[in-house]
């Protein structure tokens, strides 16, 4: 403007003799700008006064990527004054400017003494109106902005490809310049109803109203403070999706090193009212977070998991949670990784909706650093289950350090029994990969409450068992060594039990059993057979489940040779295994059989083999190429002989349930 003032002052001057003056330029620049095509027009009036006209071909401003064409800048008041400078009180500015069409309005000046005053009147950009003021001098300037009904969509079309957007803005901005070269400004941007969506649709607003004001001053080291307050809407953030019923307020004040490229935030807030508080300070340069201290508080677990957490957990076991509860913290972020945390749970219930596992009433304090051994840890919890099986309350002792959690020996009630851990290490923490391994003992497992809780025919008896040792790495569970099951006054043995995707929706288990001496007496009570008294030995080879469901096995069963145990079998348990075999009682009470309550038998066996839909069954060499299941002893002498050796597993199990199998006759 100077540059303008300057050459209308020498233009009057000049042609005060003449009734018109003009000049041309193909071209003029400036350090920051470049005018092309340059025509101005100036006619002389009296006492003082003159009009012009000016007309660029096109304007350019190459570091803000800025280009008007066809601008045309007119006065037909133009005041000069004798002591110098002038003033303009009814200019007209129009110029084409990308995304608009046409940009214009009044223009009003005024520079005296070296000092200009400059102000925007009624300026159109599209539908947006625009008004402003500047005034200053070598020594400083001030001026502000206002500008109403800006809409969004051509400005993401100007510099955002690929976006869309609706809405209209509205900013308010003053600010000033001091001699050292320094600058203070302030500002608030308002939008309401603002929607875009990028060509993704990974960034998506919706029906947003929000606020955006702050306060700058710059120099060397430029700082200051902001405020984000988001009201209304809806905001997809690939992959978080808010909506905002309540208010949420983040606020912010630090400084930017140019030369660094460092961003140092001396305070961050975040307000979220029922829901989040956070509060905390970050230093972010060369592109990198260096380091970031938070603390933070969910008044609502339910909520917090749902928009913050469940989005960053997709695909890992715990992206399908129902939590309840309280929970407050603070995290430690160094070099882009996480340097320490603290987690305080308040009544919390913590539910996977696929049923695997749950606890309720968690409360405690947990502890972790990346360099050092953590402060002790607890945790409590008033119940819990996993699958179906139900938990009892406990309370465990933990010690993080760097890379692995230990936790203290720690005892739950579990089936009318007692679980203990010991030696309970994980490791992988925070990063992975996620291992964990232990060993275990069990006193008095109720066989009745664990056949109830997986829906299983009812058992009688109690379990102890001890586990040396067990391993879990990428979603693979592993028993180092046997386990140990002393029940039905014998013992079966688990070898190489192995659970893969533990905690997925079809966990693979592959194991072997060995039976050892049970007592046929407590067994056969217990599956609520007819009495047999004697003893049980066998395998299980190959055992396969598939989502907890049986999918493959090789097994037999037997008596010992040199059993100790009395060898009899009563009226009843010979229709059972009858029963098991044809679908059809032996019918022994309508004979003379009838008269005797037992008989002595010789040996039980029974193998039986699963290859996908179909059972395989067999037992001791028989007559007539059947096979015994029951081979009899002494007289009245009772065998139970299996024909049948193929039946569909389905046909198979529906007769166990009812202790009804086809194929076996009595002879």
């Amino acid at each position: 403007m100077p540059l303008l003032l300057a050459l209308l002052l020498f233009w009057a001057a000049a042609a005060s003799a003449v009734e018109e003056a003009g000049l041309a330029a193909a071209s003029v620049a400036g350090a920051e700008w470049r005018a092309e095509g340059v025509r101005l027009r100036l006619l002389p009036g009296d006492s003082g006064r003159a009009a012009f006209d000016l007309h660029l071909d096109r304007l350019t401003f190459p570091a803000l990527d800025l280009e008007a064409a066809g601008l045309d800048l007119s006065c037909p008041r133009l005041r000069l004054f004798q002591e110098g400078g002038g003033d303009c009180r009814e200019a007209k500015l129009d110029f084409a400017l990308a995304p608009w069409k046409r940009v214009g309005g009044g223009l009003e000046w005024r520079w005296v003494s070296g000092r200009l005053a400059l102000a925007l009147k009624n300026f159109r950009l599209g539908r947006g109106r625009l008004e402003g003021r500047l005034e200053g001098d070598q020594d400083g300037w001030g001026g502000n902005l206002n500008l109403e009904g800006l809409r969004l969509a051509p400005l993401l079309s100007r510099w955002a490809s690929g976006w869309s957007g609706s809405g209209a803005l509205s900013l308010a901005a003053s600010g000033s310049r001091r001699p050292s070269g320094g600058w203070k400004g302030r500002f608030r941007l308002a939008a309401s109803k603002l929607g875009f969506s990028d060509e993704e649709g990974l960034h998506v607003g919706e029906a947003l109203a929000l606020s955006l004001s702050g306060k700058l001053d710059g120099g060397k080291r430029p700082q200051g403070d902001l405020q984000l307050r988001l009201k209304r809407g809806q905001l997809y953030l690939d992959p978080f999706y808010l909506e905002f019923e309540r208010p949420l307020t983040l606020n912010a004040e630090g400084w930017w090193n140019e030369r660094e490229k460092r961003l140092h935030l001396e305070r961050l807030t975040a307000r979220w009212p029922a829901l989040l508080e956070l509060s905390g300070r970050l230093d972010w340069r060369a592109g990198g977070l260096r380091e970031g201290v938070f603390r933070w508080r969910l008044a609502d677990l339910a909520k917090g998991y749902a928009l913050l957490l469940q989005p960053l957990l997709i695909g890992t076991p715990a992206d399908a949670l129902q939590l309840r509860g309280r929970a407050s913290g603070s995290i430690t972020l160094g070099g882009g990784e996480p340097r320490a945390f603290a987690l305080a749970l308040e009544s919390a219930r913590l539910e996977d909706e696929g049923g695997r596992f749950g606890f309720d009433g968690l409360s405690g304090r947990l502890y972790w650093k990346a360099s050092a051994p953590a402060s002790p840890s607890r945790l409590s919890w008033t119940s819990a289950h996993l699958y179906r099986v139900a938990l009892g309350g406990a309370e465990v002792g933990l010690r993080a350090r760097p890379h692995r959690l230990e936790v203290a020996p720690f005892a739950v009630d579990l089936l009318r029994g007692r679980l203990e851990l010991t030696g309970l290490i994980i490791s992988g923490l925070p990063r992975g990969p996620f291992e964990a391994e232990g060993g275990a003992e069990l006193a008095g497992l109720s066989l009745k409450a664990l056949s109830a809780a997986l829906d299983w025919p009812p058992l009688e008896g109690k379990v102890d068992a001890s586990l040396p040792r067990f391993h879990y790495a990428e979603g693979r569970l592993r028993l180092e060594g046997d386990l140990v099951l002393k029940l039905f006054g014998g013992r079966v043995v688990v070898e190489g039990l192995t659970v893969e995707d533990l905690l997925g929706p079809a966990p693979v288990l592959r194991t072997r059993l060995r039976l050892e001496n049970l007592d046929l007496a407590q067994l056969s009570r217990t599956f609520s057979f007819g009495r047999i008294e004697g003893s049980l030995e066998g395998w299980v080879r190959d055992l396969r489940l598939v989502g907890w469901e049986v999918a493959g096995f090789e097994a037999e069963l037997r008596s010992p040779p040199h059993d100790a145990r009395r060898h009899r079998i009563s009226q009843r348990a010979i229709d059972d295994l009858t029963k098991l075999g044809n679908g059809v009682a032996a019918g022994l009470s309508g004979t003379f059989l009838g008269l005797f309550k037992d008989f002595a038998y010789d040996r039980l066996q029974l193998r039986v083999t699963l290859h996908g839909d179909t059972a395989e069954l067999d037992g001791a060499p028989g007559p007539g190429g059947g096979y015994y299941i029951v081979k009899g002893a002494l007289l009245p002498r009772v065998d139970v002989i299996g024909r049948n050796r193929r039946v569909a597993w389905k046909d198979l199990l529906a007769r166990l349930r009812a202790i009804q199998l086809k194929g076996i006759v009595v002879e």
